[in-house]
């Protein structure tokens, strides 16, 4: 099963931004806030591929496509799994991947 996200997850696009998480109120894993579902759109920041006309970038938004608990909720939303999947982020062109989950201790599915 894969590991719940908290806010010290640290996830990222190809350029290097860092996915911007939204906080869970009433759940914690590893003594921080997991990362709530919904909405399914996580803000970057920092992505360093270059604006027209020298490419697309960078990216701001990536849409989460799996990953979200199914059982495991905060307040009827869902929380983000370890297996996080996202669309590629809009204008980078590339998904974002979980490098750390935060905490090692809660699974969820």
């Amino acid at each position: 099963m894969p590991l719940l996200l908290n806010m010290n997850a640290v996830a990222i696009c190809g350029h290097g931004g860092k996915a911007q998480w939204t906080p869970a109120p009433r759940v914690k894993a590893g003594g921080a806030n997991a990362v709530l579902g919904l909405p399914p759109v996580l803000p970057i920041a920092g992505c360093a591929n270059p604006p027209p006309p020298a490419n697309t970038g960078p990216g701001v938004t990536a849409i989460v496509v799996s990953g979200q608990t199914m059982r495991i909720k905060s307040m009827g939303m869902p929380l983000l799994l370890q297996s996080l999947a996202t669309s590629p982020a809009v204008t980078c062109a590339t998904p974002v991947s979980v490098t750390t989950p935060g905490q090692v201790k809660v699974q969820g599915m």
